[in-house]
């Protein structure tokens, strides 16, 4: 008895060591592997994932000579500067140079972005149906927060056309929500549970996506 409870306890520490988080912070902002690779006017920049992923995006937290003299000496070398790009929800998604610590964050709409790459972690590391469902919704609350900071950025509702402009698609989400919860609640197998919230998410996803690319 004395051994099988030992087994016990070793085992639910090797199967429940990595639990579920409850933050999409948990998966991202260790960062993912870059390459620094340049800029160009007006203020855009081009950073590399090591993926091979590119983001090409306005950027914001650092003056351009700085990044002018880490292009020149990438020119001079040829050899790109290593970075990471790491997302979290208090600060959104920064560059991180490993050289020196220097951070800027990466404004606009991201066609790679961490919120995803750290999404498909959380689902290799949580792959039953349910692990899956938990790693969609803290996904479409790093995108619900992505909306509102880009929301705001844009004036907010002191921004009448725009308030307008967000509780009509508030009311468009909505209904499509539920338009997608009795589409696929009426479904037989748990796949279509992981399908509607995919679906959620995109939603939220595009709308924020749609306000960061107004500049």
């Amino acid at each position: 008895m004395k051994k099988l409870a030992i087994f016990l306890l070793f085992y639910s520490s090797v199967c429940f060591s990595d639990s579920f988080a409850e933050s999409i912070d948990h998966y991202s902002k260790k960062g993912v592997p870059a390459k620094f690779v340049e800029i160009y006017d007006p203020g855009y920049v081009v950073v590399e994932l090591n993926s091979g992923e590119v983001i090409d995006t306005t950027y914001s937290g650092i003056d351009f000579d700085t990044l002018y003299e880490w292009e020149k000496t990438v020119e001079k070398t040829k050899v790109k500067r290593d970075v990471k790009v790491i997302y979290t929800r208090a600060n959104g998604v920064e560059v991180v140079d490993l050289k020196t610590n220097t951070k800027f964050k990466l404004d606009g709409a991201l066609k790679v972005h961490p919120i995803d790459i750290a999404g498909d972690e959380c689902e290799s590391r949580h792959s039953s149906t349910i692990g899956i469902k938990n790693c969609k919704k803290i996904v479409l609350e790093a995108w619900d927060h992505e909306l509102n900071r880009a929301y705001k950025a844009l004036g907010g509702s002191d921004n009448s056309e725009l308030k307008a402009a967000q509780l009509a698609w508030i009311e468009f989400r909505d209904r499509q929500i539920a338009y997608l919860k009795s589409e696929y609640g009426a479904r037989n197998g748990t796949i279509w549970g992981i399908v509607y919230m995919s679906h959620v998410v995109s939603l939220t996803k595009e709308q924020a996506q749609r306000l960061q690319s107004v500049k």
